[in-house]
């Protein structure tokens, strides 16, 4: 429903890139559940988007690209997004150690031009960030 320039500014990308993610992230994040309330990939693709978009994510020392540190090849970022409590296995989507809500440990990878080249979103929200890490693509 959004125009083209609506999503490029919310979302800091256009809508075949969005597209794409969606289908190269489809098989990750697709509700293995079968509930009716599932989440779509779309919502999920995004929503991690919009919160990377708003540069909020702590784990990024600064809004400057990558690039612009020395040295620098790319970031690592962590974030949790939250969700309801699932009915099989509630207990492991508890974040940080029970504190009393649920989510995704979702990891993001980008390179030194700041282009997503890695995204896990499958984890629950009680797995280690270096859990998170060491299970990746780009760990192995």
């Amino acid at each position: 429903e959004l125009s083209e320039e609506q999503v490029l500014r919310r979302f800091r990308l256009d809508k075949a890139a969005i597209a794409g993610l969606c289908r190269e992230l489809g098989p990750d994040l697709e509700s293995l559940t079968g509930r009716r309330h599932a989440l779509p990939v779309a919502v999920k693709v995004t929503s991690a988007l919009a919160f990377l978009a708003s540069g909020s994510a702590t784990s990024i020392p600064s809004t400057d690209p990558p690039g612009s540190f020395p040295g620098v090849l790319g970031l690592v970022g962590g974030f949790h997004v939250a969700l309801r409590a699932p009915s099989e296995n509630e207990a492991a989507y508890r974040s940080g150690g029970g504190a009393g809500w649920h989510s995704i440990n979702t990891q993001v990878v980008c390179d030194a031009a700041g282009a997503i080249t890695n995204v896990v979103a499958k984890f629950p929200g009680s797995c280690p960030n270096a859990a998170v890490l060491e299970n990746s693509a780009l760990a192995r």
